[in-house]
């Protein structure tokens, strides 16, 4: 009954042929969303993303486009399906800034939360979409602690993208839910808890973010912050 948000068999990049930028000779078979977490290009997204790839590309939007880096996987979290990926790409410039906290204690059944991804990029296009809703439980299925269930509306293409709560924090990895057929309004993202504990397995050190200075702000202005990552 669970369906992942990852879309299948589209080149996600809708490059006209006469555009400079390179295509692959082969489309790529999946996307989906993710979220940056240093400033050199490390990213966190959902296994099933990347799952069997070879070959993978990050997008970042800059000057209102998305630029297409190459990137490599990092380590890898099966059982709660993260991933950690990286921009490879010499061409990256890096981040001086993260501009957004990752909030490692539990968030509150009620509690207002968004989510920021990429769906459905064949029909709905390439900008950014935003969805709101509230914390429904602190578990997922059959009570998964490694999940948070929420009233947030997730399509194909949002798996790995981030989850904030009103006040830039961000609090989980957009994962996917169950049909609509069977249960309205139920979707699930992986707590950052289990994104800190794949970031300290590493053998290269790194601190997530801790920039809490979104909040009090209006969520228009949250969103424009954290666009670019």
């Amino acid at each position: 009954i669970f369906y992942d948000t990852t879309t299948y068999n589209h080149d996600p990049r809708g490059l006209a042929p006469n555009e400079s930028t390179p295509v692959m000779a082969r489309p790529w078979q999946s996307y989906g969303s993710g979220v940056v977490l240093t400033g050199d290009g490390y990213v966190v997204t959902n296994h099933h993303v990347i799952e069997d790839a070879s070959d993978i590309e990050i997008g970042l939007v800059e000057n209102n486009k998305i630029r297409y880096y190459s990137g490599e996987i990092i380590s890898k979290d099966i059982n709660n399906d993260l991933a950690l990926v990286r921009i490879s790409d010499n061409s990256f410039k890096g981040f001086n800034r993260i501009p957004y906290n990752v909030e490692l204690d539990q968030a509150s059944v009620g509690k207002e939360i968004f989510a920021l991804g990429y769906p459905l990029k064949a029909l709905l296009g390439d900008e950014l979409k935003f969805t709101n809703g509230r914390i429904s439980a602190r578990s997922g299925a059959q009570g998964d602690i490694s999940k948070y269930q929420m009233t947030v509306p997730l399509q194909p293409g949002n798996s790995g993208g981030p989850v904030f709560d009103f006040d830039g924090n961000l609090i989980g990895i957009a994962q996917g839910g169950i049909k609509y057929d069977v249960a309205e309004n139920v979707a699930y993202c992986v707590k950052t808890t289990y994104v800190n504990s794949l970031v300290e397995s590493l053998p290269e050190k790194f601190g997530l973010p801790d920039d809490k200075r979104n909040r009090g702000e209006d969520v228009e202005d949250i969103i424009n912050e954290v666009a670019p990552y």
